[in-house]
């Protein structure tokens, strides 16, 4: 019996699931691979066209048989992957995510509907055609709708598709109903050291930042970090120029004001362990000494209603709602008054 090999770190229970879809080769239409930025879900869903078109009988995939090679290099002619940027089909492309991919971007009605052309042809060489949807939120509206009739006029007779979503809220909820949802988690400490991020921030320090997250520990781990976690300190020490530099700074990046708020965060937590007589839980221990400085300055019930703000400035910016800038001055809320938050809009 052939066993199925997966490379993903950590998240056990998604890998069991696959492997045993692929070993029964029961497919459903739709499968929602669902969970935070940057644990694995994407990974896992190339891994799993590659074992499922996998021409080795005992270990699946083998990562060197023609077929896998074709989908590892995104050459495979019945694996499409559906995402807002082109992707290139350059063999030996590490990984499924183009360089400098961007949820700023939205898949469009049009490539939606020239999926659901393929979807309606034969595969041209295997049993079953493969779609990954990098990701479901980044579909418009009508992009949605028009995946909804493909769904519903048996687009994924012969096509499976695998649709990775870290917010599947803003996926229809007839969408949602038609999928198989499989659930991902943030990564351990044991899984997450295991991945070669090549930086100097200690471990430890760059898991808590991350929250688990590869994608977001590499965030972390960019030019930027050090800049951001001056400005970070400096809004919650009440200097009001840090508010105007770091709106200027982060502009409509979505990913650099994302970056900004987690470190954010964990400097608000920082304070409330600290607060707490926990110091040994700090994560910016490189830091310390500011964090003693703002544990005095801010009282526990002012702690606990900023890090709500800046958990309701994450999620605002993630479901693309309203724009960084305005996230972000929603979630300085209380550090300083609304006239002078309305003078630097």
């Amino acid at each position: 019996m052939a066993q199925i090999n997966f490379l993903t770190l950590g998240n056990d229970y998604p890998k069991r699931v696959f492997a045993n879809v692929l070993l029964a080769e029961a497919y459903t239409p739709l499968y929602l691979l669902e969970g935070p930025l940057g644990v694995g879900k994407a990974t896992l869903a190339h891994e799993v066209v590659a074992a499922a078109f996998c021409e080795h009988s005992e270990v699946r995939p083998c990562r060197e048989c023609q077929n896998c090679k074709r989908v590892l290099s995104f050459t495979h002619p019945d694996f499409l992957v559906l995402l807002p940027e082109k992707l290139s089909s350059a063999p030996g492309r590490p990984h499924i995510r183009p360089e400098g991919f961007s949820r700023q971007s939205r898949i469009s009605i049009a490539q939606v509907r020239a999926i659901d052309e393929e979807s309606k042809k034969p595969p041209f060489e295997a049993k079953r055609r493969f779609v990954v949807i990098l990701d479901g939120e980044l579909m418009t509206p009508e992009a949605q709708n028009a995946f909804l009739k493909t769904l519903e006029e048996g687009g994924g007779d012969r096509t499976t598709f695998l649709m990775v979503s870290a917010n599947p809220r803003s996926i229809l909820p007839t969408i949602l109903s038609r999928a198989r949802r499989v659930k991902f988690f943030a990564l351990s400490l044991e899984d997450f050291s295991k991945y070669d991020f090549g930086g100097n921030v200690p471990l430890p320090v760059l898991h808590r930042l991350s929250e688990g997250s590869i994608g977001m520990a590499k965030n972390f781990l960019g030019p930027h970090l050090q800049h951001i976690r001056n400005l970070a300190l400096s809004v919650l020490l009440g200097e009001k120029e840090a508010i105007a530099g770091l709106i200027s700074f982060i502009g409509r990046d979505r990913s650099l004001a994302e970056t900004f708020l987690r470190v954010y965060y964990s400097f608000l937590r920082d304070a409330r362990v600290t607060k707490e007589g926990a110091a040994e839980l700090v994560v910016n221990l490189d830091m310390k000494d500011s964090i003693d400085i703002l544990a005095r300055k801010l009282t526990t019930e002012q702690i606990e209603e900023l890090m709500r703000g800046a958990r309701v400035a994450e999620e605002a910016i993630l479901e693309r709602y309203i724009s960084s800038e305005t996230a972000l001055l929603a979630g300085f809320r209380g550090l300083f008054p609304r006239s002078f938050r309305d003078t630097i809009r």
